[in-house]
């Protein structure tokens, strides 16, 4: 078969969608899958069905409109955004080569159009259609932030495969067990990362993944002066991998094979929206990494969401900020972009605040994404550089964790963003549930995560008798709807202890998180079920001391953990990361007795840290941070055993 004729057997875009009414949705959504526990079908949402609750419980009900996109991905790719934005532009990647056929104009930089990036994904499916790569099959990603990701989104869906996205810190073991989890068949990586090289680790782990046919390489080295040839990259590839049996090669030489397409067999298989297309790692800062299993329902649905809530079209352009591999980076950065005909701006490979700024200067960015962090680095920068002009922002979203009110405050005064909405939602959820809005008020933003998303329903529940607890209480929170995951991937008994049925044998996904909601049913997040500080059989959340404590001036981010306590159990210990050195008018630094004295102002006195560490003081640059941006505790606790032992942080 010819190139241009396999190219003909593309998406049909006239189909009709495969699915009926958005309860059957849901219900297909949740039908037993090989390799999963069964659960009960979650229902469709009405009102009648839900007459014995009660206004004052803390139970939420999502509205009905608008309707879920009832189809696969590719489906909506061809028939809601290639035709409707073919000529807007869709990626731009700041640290890529112009394309050999860039647009017109800007050539300083990778620019691609709609229809060119269209054309990149129909030759990265037939690439990898060729490779023999099939609906079901794993193929795996572990590369810095590269245009190589939405171009494998859009692609692996389009042929029924799953991509895998996979944090590239993973140390080396890490690694080897996320791919052997999921018997990883093709797996894309780049030949350095931070500046490190990853071809020895790589080339070293390849015979320890039965299941891995290719490894392909994504070049981001040879376009860069004074780094190796691609020519030079392969070969110490293949030399070292003389004892594996999987094919190593050049992203290029993927791309190739499908102007050489001679399969018989069906380039395009039958798709369902309950079908699993991505497996997302959670972040494991507090255990093991599991594997979150997203549909096609799942990120196609919750990418509008996001997208509505913060008025994206196609006059954006969204600098996203967040690595890939997660779903601040992956949903709401791309897919929710995508799906309103917005551009997509990568920065740079991993988070560097001034390129950010820049970025958003040069391209007129209208949106900026990422958590909490992040944005905190970027307004510390802004600092420290002068004349940049990031008057096009219009909208932000800040994901990952509450935001304190001073922040907000510097992130509408500073970068200007006027319209600054506030997520919350968690991996296996497919990325949001709760959202503020634009038009919200200023202790909206600052004290709440916003209201539920349509087709979406939350309880919070007492932690002992898991009954719904009133409006106003703390509980743990829990969620239903479109957005559940399928399961762990591979992994039953996990997947039953977070998915459970209650009485109507709905499904709920247990989020661990402590929550309250309130009469205006905004959702307040006050921490992790797990990171709770029981002193003298008080409950204390470390987020709302962190949100205290960052208030100070002179702060610049702030974690506080439980320390246990001969006599209460346990206490609070607060890592406290200030402003490098006293200001130019003469002020002085932060001290312990201003952080207690900040907490007995405005709390009671059980929060009142006994512990604080300065991480100038403890020899600590910065927090150790996951992938994803946010605060490793589980090492900070480490670091608490060897700090109250007497000894150094290494």
């Amino acid at each position: 078969m010819t190139a241009a004729a396999m190219r003909c057997r593309l998406w049909n875009h006239s189909r009709q969608p495969l699915l009926g009414s958005p309860s059957r949705a849901i219900l297909l959504h949740h039908r037993i899958v090989p390799g999963f526990v069964r659960h009960p079908v979650v229902r469709g949402f009405s009102s009648l069905e839900d007459g014995s609750l009660k206004s004052s419980e803390s139970y939420l009900i999502g509205p009905n409109e608008p309707p879920l996109f009832e189809h696969p991905l590719p489906f909506h790719w061809g028939k809601h955004i290639l035709p409707n934005y073919h000529d807007q532009p869709a990626l731009i990647s700041k640290t890529e080569p112009p394309s050999p056929t860039h647009q017109k104009g800007k050539s300083d930089c990778l620019r691609l159009s709609y229809s060119e990036l269209d054309q990149c994904i129909t030759s990265m499916a037939l690439g990898l259609h060729q490779l023999g790569v099939r609906k079901g099959d794993r193929v795996g990603i572990n590369t810095p932030n590269h245009s190589i990701y939405p171009i494998l989104q859009w692609a692996t869906a389009k042929i029924g495969a799953i991509l895998a996205t996979i944090n590239p810190t993973y140390a080396p073991s890490e690694l080897v067990n996320v791919l052997r989890k999921i018997d990883c068949k093709v797996l894309f990586s780049t030949p350095s990362y931070r500046s490190k090289d990853t071809v020895p680790v790589l080339s070293s782990l390849i015979h320890e993944i039965p299941s891995l046919a290719n490894l392909v390489l994504v070049d981001n080295e040879s376009h860069r002066p004074g780094q190796r040839s691609k020519s030079e990259i392969l070969h110490k590839f293949h030399a070292a991998r003389s004892a594996s049996c999987s094919a190593v090669m050049h992203l290029e030489e993927v791309i190739n094979q499908s102007s050489y397409a001679v399969s018989q067999e069906p380039f395009i298989p039958e798709l369902e929206a309950d079908e699993v297309v991505n497996l997302q790692f959670t972040s494991g800062t507090t255990g093991l990494p599991k594997a979150v299993s997203l549909t096609h329902l799942n990120l196609l649905n919750n990418a509008h969401h996001v997208a509505g809530r913060l008025n994206l079209s196609s006059k954006d352009s969204l600098c996203n900020v967040p690595p890939f591999f997660h779903c601040l980076g992956s949903v709401i950065g791309n897919l929710a972009s995508f799906v309103k005909g917005a551009a997509v701006v990568i920065p740079s490979e991993t988070f560097d605040p001034p390129a950010v700024l820049w970025t958003i200067s040069e391209e007129r960015c209208t949106v900026l994404n990422g958590v909490a962090t992040m944005f905190l680095a970027e307004l510390n920068e802004l600092d420290r550089m002068q004349d940049l002009d990031l008057s096009s922002l219009r909208t932000g979203v800040v994901g990952g964790s509450p935001v304190s009110e001073e922040l907000v405050s510097r992130i509408e005064r500073r970068l200007g963003i006027k319209e600054l909405t506030i997520l919350y939602g968690m991996t296996e959820t497919s990325a949001a549930n709760f959202q503020t809005q634009a038009n919200d008020e200023r202790s909206k933003k600052t004290t709440t995560v916003g209201r539920i998303y349509p087709h979406m329903r939350a309880k919070v529940v007492d932690l002992v008798t898991r009954e719904v607890v009133e409006r106003g209480e703390r509980g743990e929170l829990l969620l239903s709807g479109y957005s559940l995951q399928k399961g762990y991937w591979g992994d039953p008994l996990e997947t039953a202890k977070a998915m459970i049925s209650d009485r109507e044998g709905r499904v709920w996904m247990q989020s661990g998180d402590i929550a309250c909601i309130d009469n205006e049913g905004y959702l307040k997040i006050v921490g992790r079920a797990k990171e709770v500080i029981i002193r003298g059989g008080e409950n204390l959340f470390p987020v709302v001391i962190e949100n205290c404590v960052v208030k100070l001036d002179g702060v610049v981010s702030v974690a506080v953990v439980g320390v246990k306590d001969e006599f209460y159990g346990e206490v609070v210990g607060t890592f406290v990361k200030r402003r490098d050195q006293a200001t130019s008018s003469g002020e002085s630094q932060v001290t312990e007795e201003d952080i207690r004295a900040i907490v007995k102002r405005n709390m009671s006195a059980a929060n009142i840290p006994k512990y604080v560490w300065f991480l100038d003081s403890i020899g600590q640059s910065d927090f150790p941070m996951s992938g994803s941006g946010k605060i490793r505790k589980n090492e900070l606790a480490l670091w608490v055993k060897t700090l109250i032992g007497g000894s150094t942080v290494t």
